[in-house]
């Protein structure tokens, strides 16, 4: 009982700001079934759970649309269906409703939000910048909207935010627990939406890095115990892997693939309407990240650090500079596709913590904190920047 209201005391503004955040934002809405965008694919999302509800086989995903079997079945499958799985088992007991999946989430995206803040505290004394730096991410427009909806988006970018604050505290005590921990979120995350994979990618390069002899904590190292680590990172990889094949296998048994597990490069985009495709981006759907001010402060930034290589760890310079860049791989591969916004939340969220956090831990006048007072915040700082790396941070997710 102490412990809980020690806990409350702590993180008590945090805690009160996200719930008025998330009243005025959802109140109204937690009754309301598929809406506004990507209507049809909420609804596949609530079809998959519903035939899981009537007792469909965990292996043998299944919706109302009878494309499969010759126009006789509606098995098919893409994104890995535990969450429809979990969803279902909630339903058996509230009864098939909109109102219990969008709260499912919603604990999904508060979780999320916290382990961001809470990595944030890691990284900062100062609450007003801890508090500033999280709410300008969870008050992003994509990430507040999908928070609650029925698709895996929001809550594939929550478990990477949980991976990384999983991550950060294993670089402060190398319990290898927590880092089996963040292998196990990033799983999880990857196998709900395959676009959140950027940050276990870019940890795991870091991870090759110090296997070479790169220090990228100051002068310590993020993963220190590589024999103990490499099964997680094989894991990861390997669950994927197991599961797209599976599902491949499963879709061209049945004839029917409902999800675009393809990419859409901008460049097949005919020529004479690349203008259009690229003036709807930046004057619409980039707005549905974050405004235009903040997006501009962001790109001061990044800019910013990219010439600070001496004033920050190695890992936050170059989650900086990477992570982004995994963003623009995936801007530039579904291209043709980012006319559904929610694709933003990956490609372009993870930067967000990249820039912001990497900026305020600069030294020498940069930053918008003091220099770092103590050798160990400093170093620690790095993991926790990757944290914030986020990630699909996004919501792309």
């Amino acid at each position: 009982m102490n412990a809980m209201v020690d806990f409350l005391k702590r993180h008590a503004r945090f805690l009160v700001l996200f719930l008025a955040l998330t009243s005025l934002s959802y109140f109204s809405l937690f009754q309301h079934g598929p809406m506004n965008a990507h209507i049809w694919r909420q609804a596949d999302c609530l079809s998959l759970t519903q035939h899981y509800y009537e007792g469909a086989k965990f292996l043998e995903p299944e919706m109302h649309m009878q494309m499969g079997d010759g126009f006789s079945s509606g098995k098919t499958t893409g994104e890995f269906p535990g969450m429809y799985y979990v969803m279902a088992q909630i339903w058996k007991v509230t009864g098939m409703n909109y109102w219990s999946y969008r709260l499912f989430m919603y604990f999904i995206f508060a979780a999320g939000a916290f382990s961001f803040y809470w990595s944030l505290t890691k990284l900062f004394k100062e609450q007003w910048l801890v508090l500033s730096l999280a709410f300008m991410l969870i008050a992003s427009p994509i990430y507040l909207f999908y928070g609650i909806s029925f698709l895996t988006d929001a809550p594939a970018f929550s478990l990477v935010l949980m991976g990384l604050a999983a991550i950060l505290a294993y670089a402060r005590n190398q319990r290898l627990l927590l880092f089996y921990l963040a292998m196990l979120l990033f799983l999880i995350a990857g196998l709900i939406k395959i676009s959140s994979l950027i940050a276990f990618i870019f940890l795991g390069g870091v991870w090759v890095l110090e296997i070479l002899g790169a220090r990228t904590l100051g002068d310590r190292k993020l993963f220190r115990k590589h024999l103990g680590e490499l099964p997680g990172f094989i894991a990861v990889l390997g669950g994927i892997y197991i599961w797209y094949s599976y599902a491949k296998s499963y879709n061209v048994t049945h004839g029917f693939k409902y999800t675009y597990n393809d990419i859409f490069p901008f460049w097949l985009i005919e020529s004479d309407k690349i203008w259009s495709w690229f003036y709807g981006i930046i004057t619409d759907n980039i707005l549905a990240y974050f405004p235009y001010p903040i997006l501009l402060m962001m790109l001061m930034m990044w800019l910013v650090n990219l010439f600070s290589y001496r004033r920050l760890p190695l890992i936050a310079w170059l989650a900086n500079v990477l992570v982004i860049s995994g963003g623009g791989g995936v801007l530039r591969v579904m291209g043709t596709a980012l006319q559904r916004p929610r694709l933003l939340l990956h490609c372009l969220a993870h930067s967000f913590p990249c820039h912001c956090c990497a900026f305020c831990l600069a030294d020498g006048g940069v930053g918008l904190v003091p220099k770092a007072t103590e050798i160990g915040q400093e170093i620690d700082c790095g993991p926790c920047r990757i944290l914030l790396y986020l990630r699909h941070s996004n919501v792309a997710s």
